[in-house]
């Protein structure tokens, strides 16, 4: 044949080789073949227009094969089945069943697996179990339905509008729908804010009695009143059946196939599938329409079991299943998983074995158009979200303000009102409140309890969160919120450690809360990221920061400070020079030949005057300055004091005794420089001024500060790296507890603390030697720890909130009327910033105080007792030598008191002798105060210093006249008495000291002179000015310092200037010698 005859022939052998008939399998199980086989035909028409399908200019057979029936195994349905019907030409295959079962499920599974193992891509039509969703086992599998565990969106949703936040979840063993049910769940409950308190796995194998127990005892535990079950028919059937004690006052929201029981009591709600089987094959058919379109007659699908076309399994079927799962229609979705989503719901609620649907899901929002319809379980009204427990387990801490704690008596309690607390070993303070019973367990649980009574600002707010608090009525919190409680005392609030075997350590009372043994912390627990994310807070009840505190350290005033202006070799050479001095001037002056100046010869004396100086030979030894009052006048110039007995008389000693008054004064003038600028320089150590002071920044090694370790304030300067030299400083000086870093303050072995500005500023304010520095950084509060997810969370803050803004309350038995309850709770607890303590003084020139020179004090108050010691001890050897004198016999005593004695006589003889010559003989009683009438008188006048007799005076001076007419009267009675003795005119003085001047006799001018009025204000002036002052006189209090009225009288001698006699308003006349 040519060739021409011989091409058409080659291109029909060609075309039959490499050229395939394209078909679309549908797998059919069931026994009900051809109802089924039917009802794809009409859905295919409905879709495509005919059979076979005709898209693009590619035709495409549908091959419908009979896949069995349930008791058909793997192996037959591999060979019979796939190998022999599907696996020629089939580029999607259709897995449907008219009536989904459990034995589908199985058959399908294992047709999938198959196809998967030879890429087909396969569309399961109304296949809803989970398990068919992983991909590593069906790598082509596409179902065109969610799976049951996509319920969990619903509920969620359901949830959210009916604002329930706590519920609890009941699955079954071995319900692997069930299992995925709870996980998505679970993930996802945090984004609606939803905690699912408890997780029940029930048994289903199990029976009635043990699933009653089991309920039971799980329930024990849980406060939320809403259940989630998701459980198959069966499983619900058995649990529906025991369940009659749980259905009043809960909310039950099951799956759809456990709603399906007969069982299903009244008021269960439950999703519902907007989607039949009828639906659910034109959604597939929809899917198999847009992988059909991306064919293009190249692809080579496998024709056998026998082998595998790498083209089909790494392009082509790849291609044709990305086309499936990218369908986007307005019903039709999936996600990257290649996963049915947003699919229409139906929430339906069952009333006596009728499902009534009360909303619908459209999308992702839910909406309940007949809630008011709903009918609740146990036909009540609408559930609580939870039961709170009544009987709360609270840890606290012993830690003041916040919590105080004694050891319990046999003495309720309750019965305690002032109680002495022990807060450091040095300080004890007595507080009063209400105190309740706590307890504390030293060790693991077989460890007997210690029993304690606490009180404090914690308990107190405690005590007025378990009241009943008022709620909105509209709300679902309008419910008892009142709680009774337990107090357990712990060592500390806990940390957040990093751990290397499980991540993370806890400790203390987030551990407890952690680990579901108590229900509530509360005391100074700062709200920290750390905490939060093992335990739940409250809203902030106490709004602190951190602060740092120092031992105040007060100028140094040694005992020695008025000696430290001189160093210790000028103060020796100047104790040297004194004495030295001193016994020079004695020296000087004992042997002078010059008697001792001012000595009054006895033929100088007046005859109206007394001399009381020494007539004897001996008179100039005494006039002479002895070694004591050398020293008394060298100290008393030293000391600037200007009191000495006697001063040197001869020339020499006065020369020395003027060189030692200049030096004396550049002495005393240097040491009061010294001492001013002693007092200038001697300033303390500046404070810390803040977290910013360099001492801290760059802290050196005599410089010690720390905070409580693996506190709230350790984890602070954890946190922040720019505190990370001064975390490190830290690390060496942290302590266990608060009580230990305040007495390692006051005792000197820490140099600062950091910690809580509310317990600092508490410290400080009873303990004045504690100074805060610095301002506030870190800020945080004070929060109530509870357990994670703990129904009491919200009803806690709305407590807290409820006190912070109400408006009058009552507090320790008074009212008081204050923005809220905290600010009472922090005035009755906290009290003043600086309490009794005085704060430190604004910048201010530096005063003196007792303290500076308490030194002085106290060597004035030795020098006064050695003197006292020192009398005590001269009285003592007085008395000593006058008894051994009575013993003595008297001629001892004679002669040894024999040559004073005549001394003494000899003295006032001469004297007695030479006053006599000169007088009369008068009456003995008139002799001493009588004065001849022509004696001179010295007076003040009008031209200065006046001599007049006293028989002048009479005639000028009216005051005088009553006087001399008084002593011419007793004149003339001696006269007739005695006419035979001539006696002249005799004048006795009358000291009546008042506002006139008197005659009398001065002693240091030693003659009669006419005194010297003056007016002074006296006791009396200054009481009528204190009465006026207090009788709000306030224009006449001066007046008192200004009239004579009220003054005391001075009189004066117009010679001497010497004051003689003060009349006093108030008191006794004085006169002086």
């Amino acid at each position: 044949m040519g060739r021409t005859q011989l091409f058409p022939l080659f291109i029909l052998l060609h075309s039959i080789t490499f050229s395939y008939q394209y078909s679309v399998s549908v797998l059919i199980f069931g026994h009900d073949f051809e109802s089924a086989r039917e009802s794809i035909q009409r859905s295919l028409i409905n879709q495509f227009g005919s059979i076979p399908i005709s898209i693009r200019n590619q035709s495409f057979d549908v091959n419908m094969v009979h896949a069995g029936y349930a008791n058909k195994s793997n192996s037959q349905l591999m060979s019979d089945t796939i190998c022999g019907s599907v696996l020629n030409g089939s580029v999607v295959v259709l897995l449907y069943s008219s009536i989904p079962s459990h034995s589908y499920l199985r058959l399908a599974s294992s047709t999938s697996l198959s196809l998967g193992f030879y890429r087909v891509p396969t569309i399961a039509v109304g296949l809803r179990e989970d398990e068919l969703n992983k991909k590593r086992l069906y790598p082509t599998l596409v179902t065109s339905t969610p799976s049951f565990a996509d319920e969990s969106s619903v509920f969620l949703q359901l949830l959210t509008t009916l604002n329930y936040g706590q519920v609890s979840l009941i699955t079954m063993r071995g319900d692997s729908n069930g299992l995925r049910f709870a996980q998505k769940l679970i993930n996802n409950a945090k984004l609606h804010k939803i905690h699912v308190q408890k997780q029940i796995v029930l048994d289903g194998n199990s029976n009635v009695t043990q699933l009653n127990e089991s309920l039971t005892q799980h329930f024990e535990e849980i406060t939320s009143n809403v259940i989630l079950l998701f459980a198959i028919k069966k499983d619900a059937y058995r649990l529906f059946s025991i369940c009659d004690w749980l259905l009043k006052g809960k909310v039950w929201i099951v799956n759809e196939d456990a709603s399906e029981a007969i069982n299903a009591p009244n008021g269960l709600l439950a999703p519902q599938l907007n989607l039949d089987m009828e639906e659910a094959m034109r959604d597939s058919l929809e899917t198999l329409r847009n992988g059909l379109e991306v064919i293009t007659g190249d692809e080579q699908p496998p024709i056998s079991c026998a082998k595998k076309r790498d083209q089909w399994t790494n392009q082509d079927s790849p291609r044709i299943l990305n086309a499936l799962c990218s369908t986007r229609t307005a019903k039709i979705r999936f996600d990257s998983h290649c996963r049915r989503e947003f699919v229409d719901y139906n929430v339906v609620n069952i009333l006596n074995g009728e499902k009534m649907r009360v909303g619908e899901m459209i999308g992702e929002k839910l909406m309940l158009s007949r809630e008011k319809d709903i009918l609740w379980p146990g036909e009540g009204h609408r559930p609580f979200e939870i039961s709170l427990p009544r009987n709360l387990k609270v840890l606290i801490v012993s830690d003041p303000p916040f919590v105080y704690s004694i050891p319990a008596t046999s003495t309720n309690c309750s019965s305690l009102s002032i109680e002495p607390v022990t807060i450091t070993p040095n300080q004890i303070i007595p507080i009063k409140g209400d105190w309740f019973p706590c307890w504390e367990q030293l060790g693991p649980s077989p460890h007997p309890r210690h029993s304690f009574c606490c009180t404090g600002y914690a308990i107190d707010l405690l005590n007025r969160l378990s009241q009943p608090q008022i709620g909105n009525k509209n709300s679902l919190h309008h419910l008892d919120t009142s709680f009774s409680f337990e107090l357990r005392l712990v060592s500390s609030y806990g940390a957040v450690t990093a751990s290397s075997s499980s991540g993370y350590n806890l400790s203390g009372a987030i551990q407890l809360l952690a680990d579901e043994e108590a229900d509530m912390a509360i005391g100074a627990i700062t709200i920290n990221p750390e905490r939060e994310q093992f335990v739940d807070f409250s809203e902030p009840w106490l709004y602190h920061g951190i602060r740092i505190v120092e031992k105040a350290t007060p100028r140094a005033s040694p005992m020695q400070s008025f000696l430290q202006p001189l160093q210790s070799s000028l103060w020796i050479s100047l104790l040297i020079s004194v004495i030295a001095v001193g016994i020079v001037i004695y020296l000087l002056d004992i042997n002078s030949p010059f008697k001792a100046f001012y000595v009054v010869d006895d033929s100088s004396s007046s005859p109206s005057s007394f001399d009381l100086q020494a007539h004897s030979d001996d008179s100039s030894s005494e006039d002479r300055v002895g070694l004591g009052e050398a020293m008394w006048f060298v100290w008393g110039v030293l000391l600037n004091s200007g009191v000495s007995e006697k001063t040197p008389r001869s020339g020499s000693a006065r020369v020395l005794a003027v060189v030692w008054c200049g030096f004396c004064m550049i002495v005393i003038a240097s040491y009061t420089a010294n001492l001013a600028a002693f007092l200038v320089l001697d300033q303390p150590e500046k404070s810390l001024t803040g977290i910013s002071d360099p001492r801290l920044r760059n802290p050196s090694a005599n410089f010690s500060f720390g905070t409580l370790l693996h506190s709230n304030v350790y984890q602070y300067f954890k946190r922040h790296v720019e505190l990370s030299t001064v975390f490190r400083k830290m690390e060496a000086h942290n302590v266990e507890k608060v009580e230990d870093a305040i007495t390692s303050l006051l005792n000197g072995k820490m140099d600062a603390f950091i910690w809580d500005s509310i317990r600092i500023d508490w410290e400080a304010s009873r303990n004045c030697e504690l100074r805060p520095r610095g301002s506030l950084f870190g800020r945080s509060a004070y929060g109530v720890a509870l357990q994670k997810g703990s129904p009491w969370t919200p009803h806690i803050t709305t407590a807290i909130l409820n006190m912070a803004e109400s408006e009058k309350h009552q507090l320790s038995e008074i009212v008081i009327i204050v923005g809220g309850v905290m600010e009472g709770l922090d005035h009755k607890w906290i009290g003043e910033p600086n309490g009794m303590c005085i704060p430190d003084a604004v910048k201010a020139p530096d005063r003196l105080g007792l303290s500076s020179m308490r030194d002085l004090f106290v060597l004035l108050t030795l020098a006064v007792t050695f003197g006292a010691i020192l009398s005590l001890i001269e009285v003592s050897f007085g008395r000593h030598r006058q008894k051994t004198a009575l013993v003595s016999s008297r001629t001892s005593v004679y002669i040894s008191n024999y040559s004073q004695n005549r001394k003494l006589a000899l003295r006032y003889g001469r004297r007695w002798f030479v006053v006599m010559k000169k007088r009369r003989m008068v009456p003995r009683t008139e002799r001493a105060l009588s004065y001849n009438l022509d004696m001179i008188v010295y007076r003040r006048g009008f031209a200065g210093l006046q001599t007049l007799s006293l028989q002048v005076i009479s005639h000028n001076g009216p005051s005088m006249t009553m006087h001399l007419q008084e002593a011419w009267r007793n004149n003339l009675i001696r006269r007739k008495q005695n006419p035979s003795r001539i006696e002249k005119e005799q004048w006795r003085p009358i000291h009546n000291f008042s506002s006139h001047p008197t005659i009398l006799f001065c002693t240091r001018c030693r003659g009669l002179v006419e005194t010297h009025v003056e007016y002074r204000a006296g006791i009396f002036a200054y009481l009528s000015i204190i009465v006026m002052s207090l009788l709000l006189l306030w224009p006449c209090a001066p007046l008192p310092c200004f009239l004579s009225f009220f003054s005391d009288y001075v009189h004066i001698c117009p010679v001497c200037s010497h004051r003689i006699a003060r009349a006093r308003k108030i008191g006794t006349k004085s006169f002086y010698v």
